[in-house]
């Protein structure tokens, strides 16, 4: 009896408990005397949703201070200290700085009634990384088009039209490989392909069927005799004659390559496949007196020893001072008296700001760049009334001094240089 008394009191006690629990805020069920509405919005998609506390009943939300927060950026939080219960007060409608963007999604996030809206933005334009495409937005929705066949996504690239990038949709997008040889487009790639042989080509030649314009490919296509030699007409390369291709006698052209002093007419005619002025020379080196090879001047730069001052140069490398200026190796500092248009001179040693004034004829910048005074066209120029400039014996532009005389308001120094007479002694201004 003893158990069975205890049983019914624990009964008793739940069953007076059960009231008061389904009224308590565990965070499961509404708070006593709360609220909650949802706040929509049109055009977008609700992602937070603004809930308001009030009333007078239940217990203790919070107290003076408590932040209040319900994570909504598009609330403001803040605790009513009367009723003890989080306000949560939605902010202006518009763009919110607080929330988290998905960004080039074709939406941005706004508040809208004290809602996290994501809404249409055509700003917020994605990019599928792919030249092939355009990429936009339509109300809200990432919109990808594919260019047109002639839209070039590289260098001798264009787009397929399906989104692709590749080498050619046409053979007319292939460039041209020359003579005897054609281009067409396969399988999106450009393929270089031979002429037939006997095709013409330049110089009334004919292709080889190889690729390669040439002279001959039998004794057929030579006249006069000759005979079909590495693709060159001649008679032979034994004959002591000069003949059908040779450059010099029974050498070059399709004969053997020919000697040091022989005639030639490219490097492939020499033993030393070194053709210059159309004669076959040694390997240049640093001592034979000729600008050849890498030099920049005789015997020096490139790679050879560095040049001297006054020397010419490509680089600075090649200048013992290490300053290539205008073509010329300079010395360490530039001077006015080195002979050399370097440094701030407008023209040798003369002119700028660091060396005098340059004489006629001479280049310059400015007026000051001349002992006359006068720059016209880059080029100092005499004294003249009609230049353009105050210069020589003027008091004002082409004015005053030897010149016409000034007008009213004109620089003068006295009344001489005044069409009025008048050259006030103050200000030296013309006057009335």
């Amino acid at each position: 009896m003893q158990t069975s008394a205890a049983f019914i009191a624990s009964v008793l006690v739940l069953g007076a408990l059960t009231p008061l629990a389904c009224t308590q805020d565990f965070g499961i069920f509404e708070p006593s005397g709360a609220s909650s509405s949802g706040t929509g919005g049109t055009g977008g998609t609700s992602v937070t949703t603004t809930t308001s506390t009030g009333g007078t009943g239940g217990a203790t939300e919070c107290v003076a201070g408590d932040a209040c927060s319900d994570q909504n950026p598009c609330t403001t939080d803040k605790c009513d200290t009367a009723s003890g219960k989080c306000d949560h007060d939605p902010v202006a409608d518009g763009p919110s700085a607080g929330a988290m963007d998905t960004l080039k999604d074709c939406r941005a996030p706004e508040c809208v009634g004290g809602a996290l809206m994501q809404v249409p933005s055509n700003a917020d334009v994605p990019d599928d990384g792919n030249v092939c495409t355009a990429d936009t937005c339509d109300n809200g929705t990432p919109k990808i088009t594919n260019l047109s066949t002639t839209t070039s996504c590289g260098a001798n690239l264009y787009c397929d039209g399906k989104g692709a990038c590749v080498g050619c949709t046409n053979d007319n997008q292939c460039d041209d490989p020359g003579e005897c040889k054609f281009a067409t487009c396969e399988n999106t790639q450009c393929k270089t392909n031979n002429t037939p042989a006997d095709d013409s080509c330049a110089g009334n030649n004919i292709c080889d069927g190889k690729g390669n314009c040439v002279e001959c490919l039998t004794a057929n296509d030579c006249s006069g005799g000759q005979i079909c030699v590495n693709n060159g007409c001649t008679t032979s390369c034994s004959t002591g004659v000069k003949d059908g291709s040779e450059t010099d006698v029974d050498c070059g052209g399709s004969c053997p390559n020919c000697a040091v002093g022989k005639m030639c007419k490219g490097n492939g005619d020499c033993t030393t496949n070194l053709c210059t002025t159309l004669v076959c020379t040694a390997m240049p080196t640093c001592n034979d007196g000729v600008k050849n090879g890498t030099e920049s001047d005789i015997d020096c730069g490139g790679s050879c020893p560095d040049c001297a001052v006054g020397k010419m140069c490509g680089g600075p490398n090649d200048c013992v001072s290490g300053i290539c200026t205008g073509g010329l190796c300079a010395a360490s500092a530039p001077t006015c008296t080195d002979a050399m248009m370097n440094g701030t001179e407008t023209d040798i040693d003369c002119g700028g700001p660091a060396c005098g004034p340059c004489g006629n004829t001479k280049k310059c910048v400015a007026g000051t760049d001349c002992l006359s005074l006068s720059c016209v066209n880059a080029s100092c120029a005499p004294t003249q009334c009609s230049d353009g400039a105050k210069n020589g014996t003027e008091t004002a532009v082409d004015c005053g001094g030897s010149c016409t005389k000034c007008i009213l308001g004109k620089a003068c120094l006295n009344d001489g240089d005044c069409l009025s007479g008048n050259c006030t002694q103050g200000t030296k201004i013309c006057a009335p």
